[in-house]
C-alpha cells in the first residue's frame, strides 16, 4: 500500500475537554475560516472546505446547523431513483457491449496487456483527471434575471471545482475522444433526468477530446432537485469498461445564489458553492450507496462484487428487512456496536487503515456509513456516519464551521480501483482523533444515577447541556451545545428509544444524523456564526475548559 497522510495511531492523542478548548483558541493561527480560496490554492495547500448556508431570498447568512438536517432527503431519493432506472445498476452489466472507452494498456484489460518493462508500472499509468464541463443547458435558460449568476457559476465555481478534483485524483487517461453511451442516458437523450442536460448528439457519435470525465451542468429549478436551501445535486450517467464514472449531471440551484449589487460574490457565497460542488462531484465519482457494488480490486484487476448482480435479504440499518443488491462482504459489512446499534461499514483495505488510525482503534471493521440515512429508503446510507465523522466533507450534513476534506474519502475513492489520490489535498480531522475504541463503540452520553453525563472518551466532542459553550468540530469557532426538542418540530419525529439520551425528557436530542447526540454546533451568546470565529480576540479565553 502506498504511503498516505492517514491519522497517526498514538494513544497519547486521546483528547480531553481541556485540550479541545485550548486548541479552539490556538487554531486561530492556522485555521482562519476567512482565508480566501485563491490564496490557499496558490500556496498548494488543501482546500479549507466550509459551507455557510443562507436563508432564501435574504442576505447570505450562516445559520443553525439543525435547520439543514433532512432538508435534502427527497433530493437524495430522487437521485437514487435516477440511478436505479439504469440497467447497469440492476444487473452490473454494460447495457451496450459495443461501447468501449479506449485506453492504452489499462491495468484491468486482460485482453491487451503489454509486458512490463520496469518503467510502465501501474502507478505511472495514472495521470491527473481531465474534467470537462458542458454548460449548454445553463446557457439555454439565460434570462435578464439569472445571466450574471450563470456567468459566475461558469467562470468562478466550475473552474475551481475542476482544479480541486484534478489535483486530488488521477486516472488511467482515456486514449482518444471520450464518447457517451446513449444506452445509459434517460430516454437515450438526457444525462440523469429530462430536467437536466440533453447530451449533444456529437458527444455520442464523435466524443469529447482530452476528457476523462464530462460533467453536464444544468440549472433546473424543479422542486424535485431544488427545494429550499438546496444548492446543487449530482448523479453519474455514463461509465467505462471497468465501471468508472465517465460522465455525470450537476444541477445548480440558481435561485439560491446571492450576488452583490455589482454581480460579484462574497467569500462566503463562493466558498459555499465550491464546497457543495466538491461534495456533489464526490457522489458522481463513486461515494454513494449505489456505487460501492461497482468497485474493482486493484490487486486482482477484477470486480469486488461478482457479476451479474444477485439480490440478497439483509437487515438494514433502520432495522427493516429488505431484499436488494448490495456490495460483496469484501467491500461492505453490517456491524453492531456494543449497545446494539446497527451500521454498514466500508471494509476495503485503505478505508479500514485510515478509520482505525483516526480513532486509534485497531479492531474497527472499517469506515462507518450513516445509520440515519439522508434518504428514507436507503438501506446503508450515502455518506460517512455523522457521529464518527462529523466534520467530514462527505458526511450527510454540511454545516457552518464543520467541513474537512479528509484522507478517509480519498481512501474510499482509491479502493474503488479507479483512482490514485494525492493525500496532500486532505486535512487531518480533530474529531475523535486518538480517542480510542470506546469513542467508536460506546454511547456518546451515559445515563447514571447522577443524571446524563459526558463520558471521558467523549469529552470535547459531545455535550449534555443546552447552549453550554465549547468548540466547533474544526476547532475554529466557539459554539453552543445543540439540544433540540423534537416534540415541537413538524413533522414530529421523536428520537427512537435507543437514542433517547435524556430519559426524563425523551423528546430532547442532538442532530438526527449524529444519532441524536448533542454536539457543539449552535451559535451562542446571541451572536452570528461569523462573530464566534476564534480569530476574533473577544472569543479567546472564554470557553469553559474545565467542568
Amino acid at each position: 500500500m502506498p504511503p498516505m497522510a492517514s491519522p497517526i495511531a498514538d494513544s497519547t492523542l486521546r483528547r480531553s475537554h481541556q485540550v479541545v478548548g485550548i486548541l479552539c483558541v490556538l487554531a486561530t493561527a492556522v485555521l482562519s475560516p476567512t482565508t480566501a480560496y485563491t490564496e490557499e490554492r496558490s500556496s498548494g495547500s488543501p482546500l479549507n472546505l466550509r459551507v455557510t448556508p443562507r436563508e432564501p431570498n435574504t442576505e447570505w447568512k450562516r445559520e443553525h446547523i439543525i435547520n439543514r438536517i433532512n432538508r435534502n432527503s427527497d433530493v437524495r431519493q430522487a437521485v437514487a431513483d435516477m440511478e436505479e432506472r439504469l440497467e447497469r445498476y440492476r444487473t452490473g452489466i454494460n447495457p451496450d457491449p459495443t461501447h468501449i472507452v479506449p485506453y492504452e494498456n489499462h491495468p484491468y484489460d486482460k485482453t491487451n496487456r503489454r509486458l512490463q518493462d520496469g518503467t510502465n508500472t501501474t502507478d505511472s499509468r495514472f495521470k491527473p483527471m481531465r474534467i470537462i464541463f458542458e454548460t449548454g443547458a445553463l446557457d439555454d435558460i439565460r434570462t435578464s434575471e439569472n445571466t450574471e449568476k450563470i456567468d459566475w457559476i461558469k467562470n468562478e465555481v466550475l473552474p475551481r471545482t475542476a482544479e480541486f478534483w484534478s489535483k486530488t485524483l488521477s486516472v488511467v487517461p482515456v486514449s482518444g475522444d471520450l464518447k457517451i453511451s446513449a444506452a445509459e442516458l434517460d430516454n437515450r437523450l438526457y444525462c440523469g433526468d429530462p430536467e437536466f442536460t440533453r447530451v449533444p448528439a456529437e458527444h455520442v457519435s464523435s466524443g469529447v477530446p482530452n476528457a476523462d470525465l464530462i460533467l453536464y451542468v444544468s440549472g433546473s429549478d424543479s422542486p424535485n432537485f431544488c427545494p429550499s436551501r438546496t444548492l446543487a445535486v449530482a448523479v453519474p450517467c455514463n461509465f467505462d469498461n471497468f465501471d468508472r464514472p465517465t460522465a455525470g449531471a450537476v444541477n445548480v440551484c440558481l435561485d439560491e445564489i446571492v450576488l452583490n449589487s455589482d454581480f460579484s460574490a462574497s467569500d462566503a457565497v463562493l466558498q459555499d458553492y465550491m464546497d457543495v460542488l466538491v461534495h456533489e462531484v464526490g457522489h458522481v465519482l463513486g461515494h454513494s450507496s449505489n456505487s460501492y457494488k461497482f468497485y474493482w480490486d486493484p490487486d486482482t484487476g477484477a470486480p469486488r462484487t461478482p457479476r451479474p448482480f444477485s439480490g440478497r435479504t439483509v437487515t438494514c440499518v433502520d432495522g427493516r428487512e429488505r431484499t436488494l443488491i448490495l456490495p460483496d462482504a469484501n467491500t461492505m459489512k453490517f456491524t453492531l456496536t456494543t449497545d446494539g446499534v446497527r451500521y454498514a461499514s466500508i471494509v476495503t483495505p485503505k478505508v479500514q487503515a485510515v478509520a482505525r488510525n483516526q480513532f486509534d482503534c485497531q479492531t474497527l471493521a472499517g469506515g462507518r456509513l450513516e445509520n440515519q440515512p439522508t434518504r428514507s429508503e436507503s438501506c446503508t446510507g450515502d455518506h460517512w456516519d455523522e457521529s464518527l465523522y462529523y466534520p467530514e466533507t462527505m458526511s450527510g450534513v454540511i454545516s457552518p464551521t464543520t467541513n474537512i476534506f479528509t484522507s478517509l474519502t480519498l481512501a474510499l475513492l482509491e479502493d474503488s480501483g479507479w483512482y490514485k489520490a494525492d493525500y496532500a489535498m486532505t486535512r487531518m480531522s480533530p474529531w475523535g482523533l486518538g480517542a480510542g475504541c470506546d469513542f467508536v463503540e460506546k454511547p456518546c452520553l451515559e445515563k447514571t444515577d447522577a443524571g446524563v453525563t459526558v463520558p471521558d472518551y467523549a469529552e470535547g466532542f459531545f455535550c449534555n447541556k443546552q447552549n453550554e459553550e465549547g468548540c466547533s468540530a474544526e476547532l475554529t469557532h466557539k459554539q453552543g451545545c445543540t439540544v433540540i426538542d423534537y416534540f415541537y418540530l413538524v413533522p414530529q419525529n421523536l428520537p427512537p428509544e435507543q437514542f433517547q439520551w435524556f430519559p426524563d425528557e425523551p423528546s430532547l436530542g442532538g442532530p438526527r444524523q449524529a444519532d441524536f447526540c448533542p454536539v457543539y454546533g449552535s451559535p451562542t451568546g446571541n451572536k452570528d456564526t461569523e462573530e464566534l470565529d476564534c480569530t476574533k480576540i473577544d472569543n479567546g479565553g472564554s470557553v469553559n475548559l474545565f467542568r
